[in-house]
């Protein structure tokens, strides 16, 4: 009997990566596997006479093997781990990966080198005058794909970025010396899979997606070795870790996507 895992998505996200949900229904079904792709937005999760439930299209759905979830959301994960569901990433990975607060205070417990960040909620603790000084970077702690990323020079951008952060927590960072180079490393389980350096000529951000270059990146042995100790301290899945590089080359801990 064939397996079935659940490929989660919203619908807007599943739209821009038609390939990459191909490839892994193709593949799924080279091993006997039916993908099944769902939408987030078709699913209600609560309690249901004294049980946890999940309703997909307003009806109860049989339950699957797995299930792949790409969307940030660690409520929505968790409740399909309460419910028996083994889900990729892990609700624990989803929660840690999708808030850059989290990230950064949990790898600084382990010593990994990364910029000064500040963590804020715009409107309650962060002034009309920035933190640090300028030049800065400040991010949506939520945001992903290089959305809510803005360097800011003068007043005039921080005000612009905080009007548009408006009642988001937020990370405030000292730029990385290399500005528009950054490096992303694949991890699978335990095992560094590969390595791709994206670079911008024209942006301080370096997003494929974004209109940024990428090129294959070989790490060195001490790279290895610093990104290892980011993998032993956490059960991924499937996450990309991003890095920046301080003036002398040197890997700096930006963030971990899971989606």
């Amino acid at each position: 009997m064939m397996k079935e895992i659940w490929l989660i998505y919203r619908k807007d996200d599943a739209k821009r990566n038609q390939l990459f949900i191909q490839s892994l229904i193709e593949e799924g079904e080279k091993l006997n596997i039916q993908v099944s792709l769902k939408y987030r937005e078709q699913f209600y999760i609560g309690v249901i006479n004294g049980k946890l439930t999940l309703i997909y299209d307003e009806e109860q759905t049989e339950l699957p093997a797995a299930a792949i979830v790409r969307v940030p959301d660690p409520f929505f994960s968790e409740q399909l781990e309460a419910i028996g569901i083994r889900i990729f990433n892990r609700a624990k990975v989803s929660a840690l990966c999708n808030d850059k607060r989290r990230t950064h205070q949990a790898l600084a417990q382990l010593h990994i080198p990364m910029v000064d960040t500040l963590f804020f909620n715009i409107g309650r603790e962060l002034s009309s005058k920035p933190p640090l000084s300028y030049p800065l970077v400040i991010k949506g702690a939520l945001g992903r794909s290089g959305a809510q990323v803005f360097f800011i020079q003068h007043q005039e951008d921080w005000e612009s970025a905080c009007e548009k952060l408006a009642n988001e927590p937020v990370v405030v960072q000292r730029p990385a010396e290399r500005i528009g180079k950054d490096l992303r490393v694949f991890i699978i389980g335990k095992n560094i899979i590969g390595a791709v350096l994206r670079y911008s000529e024209s942006d301080f951000k370096a997003n494929f997606t974004l209109g940024g270059q990428a090129s294959r990146y070989e790490l060195s042995q001490e790279e290895r070795q610093l990104i290892n100790s980011i993998i032993a301290a956490f059960d991924f899945d499937f996450v990309g870790i991003d890095f920046l590089f301080d003036g002398e080359g040197n890997l700096l801990f930006n963030e971990i996507e899971d989606v």
